[in-house]
């Protein structure tokens, strides 16, 4: 049931003012309507860079992980981006708030860091625990024969056809 109830006459008003409308006109409504799609929390684009920063170092960033944890397999492979994700948000807060001077956005960001690192925290704990409860098999091992321990090297070497002895003459 909705919260608002509108009469007949509203609802055709509403009807008729959003068939004229053709989309924001200023840049800042066009700016405003494009975060209309922006998406936070467990549903954001684990690429968070945006324009004006670097998307090699992000990149790197993510690689670094990939290295660090080795993904075994999808599931793994998202909570790293997850990771790198809130990585790359924690730096750049650190960077904006040494350029800030405003106490509330200061205030803004402090609250917003300390919410990322909440959820870096949990993320390291989805993979630790992801890692526990299903664990992959492990690779096959390769067999390497070697010598058996104080293998016997012979007296007299072998001779190869065609390849004199060392010594001979």
């Amino acid at each position: 049931m909705p919260l608002i109830r509108l009469t007949h006459k509203q609802l055709e008003a509403a009807r008729r003012n959003g068939a004229r409308s053709r989309g924001p006109k200023t840049p800042e409504g066009k700016a405003r309507s494009a975060m209309n799609g922006f998406k936070h929390g467990r549903y954001a684009k684990p690429a968070c860079v945006l324009r004006g920063e670097n998307k090699d170092a992000f990149h790197d960033l993510l690689q670094s992980l990939i290295h660090r944890f080795q993904p075994a397999d999808e599931a793994e492979l998202n909570l790293v981006r997850s990771l790198a994700s809130i990585d790359w948000r924690l730096a750049r807060i650190v960077a904006a708030e040494s350029r800030i001077l405003d106490v509330q956005t200061a205030a803004f960001l402090a609250a917003r860091e300390s919410q990322l690192t909440f959820q870096r925290r949990a993320v390291l704990n989805q993979l630790r625990q992801l890692r526990r409860d299903w664990p992959l098999p492990a690779p096959p091992q390769q067999v390497v024969e070697s010598e058996p321990v104080g293998a016997q090297i012979p007296a007299e070497p072998e001779k190869i056809p065609g390849i004199p002895l060392p010594g001979a003459a």
